[in-house]
């Protein structure tokens, strides 16, 4: 009997100890899902944009939405972008329109036209 336990232990504490190992991997650095590395892939030959010029949320938000094939989200992204592109040309000497294309590009990459 005390044998039979000890075989049942091992496999359960190996379950428990790479249960904790893999949540803190996830933790540590975040995964693109099997299904969206096509479009991780497509992210070296995106769009230049100019991040400096803006807020490091926008990239931020803008990859995460595309990664969750979010297209009412991308779309409102595309929308603020060009309302503000008078601001930004003003702020920074250039409008939004690389922005607006790297946009465009996630649209596209999340399959929505």
């Amino acid at each position: 009997m005390l044998c039979r336990m000890r075989f049942l232990m091992v496999p359960l504490l190996l379950v428990a100890l790479t249960g904790c190992a893999s949540s803190a991997a996830r933790v540590d650095r975040p995964t693109v899902p099997e299904t969206l590395a096509p479009a991780a892939e497509a992210e070296t030959s995106r769009t230049a944009v100019e991040w400096a010029d803006y807020d490091p949320s926008v990239k931020t938000r803008i990859d995460e939405l595309g990664f969750a094939g979010d297209c009412s989200g991308l779309q409102g992204e595309f929308d603020i972008a060009e309302a503000n592109s008078p601001l930004t040309q003003e702020r920074t000497g250039h409008g939004n329109s690389v922005l607006m294309g790297y946009i465009l590009e996630a649209l596209s990459l999340a399959n929505c036209y």
